[in-house]
């Protein structure tokens, strides 16, 4: 009755960390033309990316991956219970 493996959910860390890592550096380059950075106000900069990151990589990990790791397990074990019957 395992569903999580220790296998898929490190490979699921992994791909949620590098798909955040690549839409980090896209909002980088596009912060870079945004006006607090060019006002060079950097606490707040900081700030903004450390929030969207979180968020970024919190979306990923639990919409994308969630997906991934488990659900095709759910579904063929309820479709077994379901047989029993």
């Amino acid at each position: 009755m395992k569903i999580f493996s220790k296998q898929n959910s490190i490979s699921a860390f992994k791909n949620s960390l590098l798909f955040t890592l690549i839409l980090t550096i896209i909002q980088l380059i596009w912060s870079y033309f945004d006006d607090s950075f060019r006002e060079k106000n950097i606490e707040h900069y900081i700030l903004r990316q450390s929030i969207t990151f979180i968020l970024m990589y919190l979306i990923y990990f639990f919409t994308v991956n969630y997906q991934n790791i488990g659900f095709k397990d759910l579904k063929s074990k309820f479709k077994k219970n379901n047989s029993d019957l």
